[in-house]
């Protein structure tokens, strides 16, 4: 997922967690790890502000992370 101002992508990893990777230097900025086991087929999305991260799983479960304090929030 591209953050809304472009200087973001985050990418989901079953094993790892989010990461997080700057678009100028095509390096890692940050990982955060999943608190939960991910299941497949799941899709990740920033919020318009740039602010949030939300996940979706296959099963329609939702969580969202709040990107500055790696909180988890299952909807």
């Amino acid at each position: 997922a591209w953050s809304p101002d472009g200087t973001l992508i985050a990418t989901l990893h079953k094993n790892s967690g989010v990461k997080f990777w700057s678009t100028a230097t095509f390096e890692l900025e940050r990982e955060i790890p999943l608190e939960f086991d991910l299941r497949r087929d799941s899709y990740i999305q920033f919020s318009p502000d740039g602010r949030k991260l939300s996940l979706v799983e296959y099963c329609l479960c939702a969580r969202v992370l709040e990107v500055s304090t790696g909180a988890w929030e299952q909807l």
